[in-house]
Order: structure tokens, then sequence, then C-alpha cells
């Protein structure tokens, strides 16, 4: 009860905030934006050597986010986020460059800290190139390599996505996309995704998601997430979703076996403009450690949104 009356504490914090500092908040977006499309488009023209008004450099985005995680006999955990894109949609290959934590599991335990600072020391980043060798209305087709962080060991790693989708007569849409990694000091790194949908009407999207995850370093670790997912729309900048999730793993020591169920409620807001936002996790977790006795469990996701893109929470279905 504690935690929570912190959490809402912090939420009521936030909102007073954002009515006290707008200039500030607006002068320092708007900075760091400019400076995120500026760099992208200054790179696209070097590396394209010609200027061509019709293909700017859109898209591009940095997304930082922080996760609180509280849950009942644990201690309070923390994860930074960072997602940074930078297109070049000039260049004759269409190159993307990346920078990203790097998350080694499909777990929601994703290599979470106890303090915040811990996190950003702990996390491993990769910074890298993508190619867009092919793309269509229904394939795509990408190549890459980089270099990712952890610590002073740096690994290097080249790397090929794949994508599909397909539709059928009841307007159910089957994606599949398949990621290949592979690092010169932890080896393969393989994940794909494979998801059903439907949207139900204009506010309401269903879907059923599944992942597989393996990689090799020293354990094989082999694991699987899958999940019904319900989002949905309910005004502007504001938005739902309703998961139930199964996860299971399996490496040299352990046989595949069920780790956790998970249901959760999450809310999502853009508090300020159409850049800041957080979003709230109510749930319940059932862990084979405790016997798969439900433990409650609150995530507080606090982010921050640079970029031309204008973002909605879960923005209406067609």
């Amino acid at each position: 009860m504690k935690k929570i009356l912190i959490l809402l504490s912090l939420l009521s914090s936030i909102s007073f905030a954002t009515k006290n500092d707008t200039c500030y908040l607006d002068t320092t977006h708007k900075t760091l934006s400019d400076w995120v499309y500026n760099t992208s488009n200054s790179l696209d023209l070097f590396f394209a050597k010609k200027d061509i008004n019709s293909l700017r450099s859109t898209g591009s985005y940095l997304d930082l986010s922080l996760d609180s995680y509280l849950e009942e006999r644990k201690k309070t955990n923390y994860r930074l986020n960072v997602k940074f894109r930078l297109k070049l949609p000039r260049t004759q290959k269409r190159l993307n460059i990346v920078f990203e934590d790097y998350k080694k599991t499909l777990s929601i335990d994703k290599q979470n800290s106890d303090t915040v600072g811990n996190s950003l020391e702990n996390n491993s980043y990769i910074l890298g190139i993508q190619m867009e060798k092919l793309k269509s209305k229904y394939m795509q087709a990408n190549f890459g390599g980089g270099i990712r962080f952890n610590g002073i060991s740096p690994d290097t790693y080249i790397s090929i996505y794949i994508g599909k989708d397909f539709y059928n007569f009841s307007n159910w849409q089957l994606e599949f996309n398949n990621q290949v990694r592979y690092f010169a000091k932890r080896g393969l790194d393989n994940t794909a995704n494979i998801s059903l949908s439907k949207v139900l009407n204009q506010n309401i999207k269903f879907s059923f998601q599944n992942s597989y995850h393996f990689i090799k370093n020293r354990n094989r670790l082999n694991e699987m997430s899958n999940s019904f997912i319900v989002e949905q729309y309910v005004g502007k900048n504001r938005g739902f979703s309703y998961l139930a999730s199964i996860y299971s793993f399996s490496d040299r020591d352990r046989n595949f076996k069920i780790n956790y169920y998970l249901a959760k409620v999450t809310y999502k807001r853009y508090f300020y403009h159409n850049f800041a936002y957080y979003e709230l996790s109510p749930g319940l977790i059932f862990r084979r450690e405790d016997d798969f006795k439900p433990n409650a469990r609150i995530v507080f996701k606090i982010g921050i949104f640079f970029g031309k893109t204008a973002h909605t929470a879960y923005k209406r279905f067609e």
C-alpha cells in the first residue's frame, strides 16, 4: 500500500509540474526534436550527395522511458528504455541508424535493477545500421550490423530481418517476422514473432501474439511468450490494453516449463501534448517459484518522445 501511495503522489506531481513548467517543457522538447530531425537530415544528405525534397528524413525519433516495477514480496526494480532511430530515405540503400537498449529476454524481468542509476549502468546497448534491401506491400527484408556495448566489452554483430503480412476474407491479419543477430562473442540470437489480429471496430483491436527467442551464449536459452491482447481507444491521447500472457523457457539445466502466468490492464496517456506520456499497469502474476500463487503487481512507465511524428495512445483502428 505504501508503494501505491507513492506512485499516486508521483502521478499528481507530474500533472502539477506540467501545468507550471509548460514553457520549459515546450522549449526543451522543441530543441531536442529539432536536433533529431536536423541530425537525420544532415546525415541523409551527406550519404545521398543530393537533395531530394520529396524524401525528407521524416520518421526519425528518440523515445526515452523509465519503468518502475512494484510487486508483492519483491524489491522495487527499474529499467531505463532507450530507442533512437535516424531514417535516411535519400540514400540508395535506404539506411537507418539505430541506437537502443538491448533486451536479452522475452521475460518481463528484463535485466531490471534496484536503482535507476544501476539500470543505466547494467543495460546493454546496440549501435547499428539497417539497410532496407527489399520493401513491398506485403514483405520487408532488412540487413545490417553494428556493435553491442556492455561495459568495456563491445561485441560486434550482423543482422537479418524478414517480415511478411497475410490477409484473409474475414479481415484477419497474420503477421510474421524473424530477426537474426549473430554476435562475435555471444553467438546466435534469433527472435521469431507470429501474430493474428483483427480490428473489431474503429475503437477496439484484438490480437494473439506469439514469440520465440533463442540465444546460444553459454546456456542455450529457449523461451516462448504467448499473449492475448485487446487494445481500446477511449479518447484523444488515451487508451487501454488488456493482456493475458504465458511465459516459458528452457536451458542446459532445465527442461521447457511454464515460468509464469500474467494478467494485466494498461492505461496509457499522453499527459502533455503528444510527447510526454505515462503508463500504469496493475495486474496479477502467478510465478512457478511461488507455486503459482497470485502476486499483485504494478508497473509504472513515464516517458518522453522527441521527433516530428505525432503519437497518440491507441489511435482509432480502420
